[in-house]
């Protein structure tokens, strides 16, 4: 398929989830309604964006500048809540858009062409992105993060100097887990003059401690997060599995590569185990782990990880989908999980009780029944190849 054909493809299949998730699920870019409870503010002022008036949300002043200052350029002096409401939609939906195309220029950039199109429409299609509007995923700046934290690796991955530093102090801005990429950039790019790199990182700590004098410190439950993770460590477990599902099992494989592989990602291949244990850790200690939106800055390494794996063992593979013990499997399996699907729309508010947030339980049951699917029947695979010493058999 050609490039122009497969970036319409994609912003298609973007088109699709925002149209499911938001309309048919009722997300938070619906209406003015649902917006003023990710934003704070009444619905007919969603302009006053309230939420940034608080630690530590305030401190993420990226993507609120733009669609402020968008929406002060558009209406002049006087307030107009639906203007506000279509810019923000709009802007909304080009940064979900912009992701998966970046992900996909990303995915070409690292050598990985031939599989570049199917990785962006696992990073379209994951939960994370998918169910990005609808709770408990609380989608905000987020997208726009994704996008620079994918144009920061491949400047990284390129030893491109400026757009690291442009890169990293933008995503700073953007939200305080990009300080993730001056953090790969210092001990993974060995490319470039460790001055350099503690030069970077020092200006992106120095920018991070500066937003924070120029707002306001302020002082906010930082165990917040932590405490909600320990009382509901069901759904630690839970959601942090359905976030890349069956991927995770070829991530954590990666890590047990015997030596490193002489691509341009190599970076992702020597950065993971640290990036998983930072990201999992701050995601524990300061958030809520089934925001899985938080989680999904690891989807670069996970994603390519599963590719990798894919194009090293992809004829062993298809040899295993084409054995009839293989296919019986995945239908005793498949069948399974619809019963259970039944089961548990016959038995939801037993599963489930009542809650006072709008969360879509249905669709999430489906979710998570078809990522554990996915792990059953991939499962059989992993275990041959690891018994096989194949998993990193070089092509």
């Amino acid at each position: 398929m050609g490039g122009f054909r497969e970036i319409i493809l994609l912003v298609l299949l973007a088109g699709c989830t925002l149209l499911i998730s938001n309309v048919f699920l009722n997300g938070s870019l619906n209406n003015p309604v649902n917006l003023s409870g990710e934003l704070k503010s009444p619905p007919d002022s969603l302009y006053q964006w309230n939420i940034g008036t608080e630690a530590p949300f305030k401190y993420r002043v990226l993507q609120r500048a733009i669609v402020i200052s968008t929406y002060k350029l558009i209406i002049g002096r006087n307030d107009s809540n639906s203007t506000f409401f279509l810019i923000y939609q709009a802007y909304a939906v080009l940064f979900h858009i912009l992701s998966i195309l970046l992900f996909r220029y990303f995915l070409i950039k690292i050598s990985m062409a031939e599989v570049a199109l199917a990785g962006s429409i696992l990073f379209a299609l994951l939960p994370p992105l998918f169910m990005a509007y609808n709770t408990p995923v609380h989608t905000r700046e987020d997208t726009l993060a994704y996008s620079l934290l994918i144009i920061g690796l491949l400047a990284i991955i390129q030893n491109n100097t400026f757009s690291i530093l442009a890169t990293s102090l933008l995503g700073i801005l953007c939200r305080e887990t990009l300080l993730l990429l001056a953090f790969v950039n210092l001990f993974f790019n060995k490319k470039q003059s460790l001055w350099v790199r503690l030069a970077i990182a020092l200006a992106c700590f120095g920018l991070f401690f500066l937003i924070r004098i120029s707002y306001g410190i302020e002082n906010y439950n930082h165990l917040e997060g932590f405490n909600w993770n320990l009382q509901n460590l069901e759904q630690v477990i839970g959601f942090g599995y359905i976030a890349f599902g069956f991927l995770w099992i070829p991530f954590f494989l990666s890590f047990i590569k015997s030596k490193q592989p002489s691509t341009v990602s190599s970076i992702l291949t020597s950065s993971g185990p640290s990036v998983f244990v930072l990201v999992i850790t701050t995601t524990f200690m300061g958030g809520i782990f089934n925001e899985i939106r938080l989680l999904y800055l690891l989807a670069p390494w996970v994603i390519v990880a599963a590719l990798t794996y894919y194009l090293k063992n992809k004829e062993d593979i298809k040899l295993l989908f084409r054995t009839k013990g293989f296919l019986l499997y995945m239908f005793i399996s498949l069948a399974f999980v619809l019963i259970l699907i039944v089961f548990a729309f016959s038995n939801i508010h037993d599963l489930v009780g009542t809650s006072q947030y709008d969360i879509p339980y249905k669709p999430w049951i489906v979710i998570s029944l078809a990522q554990a699917y996915l792990g059953m029947v991939s499962l059989p695979f992993f275990l041959k190849s690891l018994k096989k010493g194949m998993v990193f058999r070089e092509r």
